[in-house]
């Protein structure tokens, strides 16, 4: 699944949510990557995987993106002052 987030300009939020609901028996894992392993808690088992976001500006530029954890949602954070805009992020999620 992926969830393209189109940022138009320089007072958009820097920040945004997606609520995360998962099953019992599963939980999301933090990765050194930045992103995030949905678990079967029961067996050890990667059963989804929340890829580390990437994000570019209109020029191409990478556009600093991250992951914050808050409860049961992810925020994905995008630093997009001096980018050139539109501001194109990208939390890509595979199961």
């Amino acid at each position: 699944m992926r969830l393209l987030t189109v940022i138009h300009g320089p007072d958009a939020p820097t920040e945004f949510r997606f609520a995360v609901s998962l099953a019992d028996g599963l939980a999301l894992e933090s990765m050194p990557s930045g992103g995030y392993d949905v678990v079967h808690l029961r067996y050890g088992a990667t059963v989804g995987r929340l890829y580390n976001p990437w994000s570019s500006d209109s020029m191409f530029r990478q556009v600093k993106a991250d992951y914050a954890l808050d409860g049961s949602a992810v925020t994905m954070r995008i630093q997009h002052t001096d980018a050139y805009y539109p501001v194109v992020a990208d939390p890509h999620y595979e199961r």
